[in-house]
């Protein structure tokens, strides 16, 4: 017995070949006038077709992005410090390696074990017995 399914399929078998025609006659149409177009345009035509097709129905979006690039190179550029840049030979050591040298020694410092003078410790107070006088009280 046939599904339903079939039985369309053994019917519209004969439409197919016909619409697999018509789909490859309109892929060769489309495709085969476009190469002759963009031959035919000059440099200063694909220009301006990027520029009427790409930034005009976005151009306040392409400004936005313009003006966020315009803030983010202004603020890099008022908060760069150009004083380092150039360093004289024999001048000075950098500040950098200044500082690293000045926490290399604090390291140092921090890592040797401490060692206490027996005055410094303190005294331990002797153990005294405990009452059990509390005890009594709360039963």
């Amino acid at each position: 017995m046939n599904t339903p399914r079939q039985i369309l399929h053994e019917q519209h078998q004969s439409a197919d070949a016909r619409l697999k025609q018509i789909q490859a006659d309109v892929i060769t149409q489309s495709l085969g006038s476009r190469p002759n177009k963009l031959r035919e345009r000059d440099r200063s035509s694909l220009v301006e077709l990027l520029w009427s097709e790409l930034v005009l129905p976005a151009r306040r979006i392409w400004l936005g992005y313009a003006f966020a690039w315009v803030m983010i190179l202004a603020a890099w550029v008022v908060t760069a410090d150009h004083s380092g840049i150039r360093e004289e030979k024999g001048g000075m050591p950098n500040e950098a390696v200044v500082r690293w040298k000045e926490q290399q020694t604090i390291l140092a410092e921090l890592m040797k074990p401490s060692v206490r003078d027996p005055i410094d410790r303190p005294k331990s107070r002797p153990v005294s017995p405990r009452s059990e006088a509390w005890l009594i009280s709360i039963g």
